[in-house]
């Protein structure tokens, strides 16, 4: 009898591990150059999340000036305003890991500023499949044996 009250708490536990799904949410948002990281739950409210970034931009942001959207990551994206802060993330159907868009309101020009996100440039390797890399060249001849040359190799 015990055995079988043992093997019961170990099934409902994997279960709870492997079936049921997380209800945190990690979010990247991005502004310019600069990516925040936020986590959330899906039961909070979007109002909730932009008060947590208010206070990590700090400066007294007043989080009814702040919007975050979604991209479809076409070429040129287009943008989804989440406008709806009385809206659970559950219900505004956000990813666990999702890219948001952060954009102020301009007191200025009385409109929302236009999403401004600078990507960084992808690594490119100098040297191309045409044009061999030669080592000795670069390096110097090396004597492995006496450590002679250039450099000592270590070994």
């Amino acid at each position: 009898m015990l055995f079988k009250a043992y093997n019961f708490r170990i099934q409902a536990l994997l279960t709870r591990i492997w079936v049921e799904p997380s209800t945190q949410r990690y979010f990247r948002v991005k502004y310019q150059k600069t990516t925040y990281f936020l986590n959330a739950s899906t039961t909070d409210k979007l109002s909730t999340v932009k008060n947590n970034l208010a206070k990590m931009l700090g400066d007294d942001r007043d989080p009814k000036r702040i919007r975050l959207s979604t991209s479809n990551f076409n070429n040129p994206p287009a943008y989804i305003a989440l406008d709806k802060d009385n809206d659970t993330i559950e219900k505004l159907k956000l990813e666990d890991e999702q890219i948001l868009f952060l954009s102020f309101w301009d007191e200025n020009d009385r409109k929302w500023e236009p999403i401004q996100v600078e990507w960084p440039d992808p690594l490119v390797d100098d040297t191309t499949e045409d044009e061999e890399y030669d080592l000795e060249d670069q390096l110097g001849k090396v004597d492995l044996e006496t450590g002679k040359g250039k450099a000592k190799a270590r070994k």
